[in-house]
């Protein structure tokens, strides 16, 4: 008998960091992806810089925006995706796409802050609090096969979708 094994490629080491929001990035984001009168404050956010598996098996390096008070969770998520080969298409913050989510969508992107109301809704959009992440229409294909396994992890105050 004959027994072939294939591994999955080998990544290199995740790697995750918090920072504030510093001078530049401040700049670039407002009137873009925050304004004045948005829920929560520059100073309350923080950027992340994240590792991730692209959907060609190489390890990429995205970032996104968060809630200071979820910074630390979300890194977590990102690592147990990267550690299972979890592919994502692109990360970039939703400022490179002029604020809109609907470009972001289009291009495949994983963001998350964006300061804007609720789809259908004058409420808030939980992106305004920094308290969502959105997965990718090729991520969420990719994670409904995860989820029947109950291995998908998601984030504290994370949307679904």
């Amino acid at each position: 008998m004959v027994v072939l094994s294939v591994a999955a490629p080998a990544l290199g080491a995740f790697t995750g960091s918090v920072s504030r929001i510093g001078p530049a990035l401040r700049e670039r984001m407002t009137g873009v992806s925050w304004r004045p009168g948005c829920p929560v404050p520059l100073r309350d956010l923080r950027l992340l810089t994240l590792s991730y598996r692209g959907f060609d098996g190489k390890t990429r390096t995205g970032r996104l925006v968060v809630h200071e008070d979820v910074a630390s969770d979300v890194v977590d998520v990102f690592r147990t995706l990267y550690r299972a080969g979890y592919p994502i298409r692109r990360m970039k913050l939703i400022d490179a796409y002029g604020g809109s989510d609907f470009d972001s969508i289009e291009a495949d992107n994983t963001s998350a802050f964006n300061c804007r109301r609720a789809t259908g809704s004058g409420n808030w959009s939980q992106h305004a609090f920094g308290l969502a992440r959105s997965r990718t229409p090729t991520a969420r294909a990719a994670a409904s096969t995860t989820t029947r396994a109950g291995a998908t992890p998601t984030a504290r105050g994370s949307c679904p979708g």
